[in-house]
């Protein structure tokens, strides 16, 4: 998803996200592929961000910085109160929070 083309504050990340994991408990992955997994796919969210800043100068402006904190502040809560149980609960976590600081 463009940052141009979001419009509803991340929700559709969060529910890409959530799918996501639901389809990684169902198909039983080790812990270790989902949190690489988490790793990779929230790197690649912050340096889409970045690069659409950086090549968009219309873009670097207070709302789209509200914006892309609403987007984050999304994920930050699927992170900490959706995502806070089961056996997946603490790797995600922790490489949504390395990646999101």
């Amino acid at each position: 998803i463009r940052l141009a083309e979001q419009t509803d504050g991340g929700s559709a990340v969060v529910d890409s996200l959530q799918q996501l994991l639901k389809l990684i408990k169902d198909f039983h992955w080790p812990v270790v592929v989902a949190k690489q997994l988490f790793e990779r796919l929230f790197y690649y969210i912050n340096q889409t961000v970045f690069n659409e800043l950086m090549t968009s100068p219309d873009r670097c402006t207070t709302i789209s910085g509200f914006q892309i904190r609403m987007a984050y502040s999304y994920i930050e809560h699927w992170l900490m109160v959706d995502c806070s149980d089961g056996p997946f609960a603490e790797p995600i976590i922790e490489a949504g929070t390395r990646s999101i600081e």
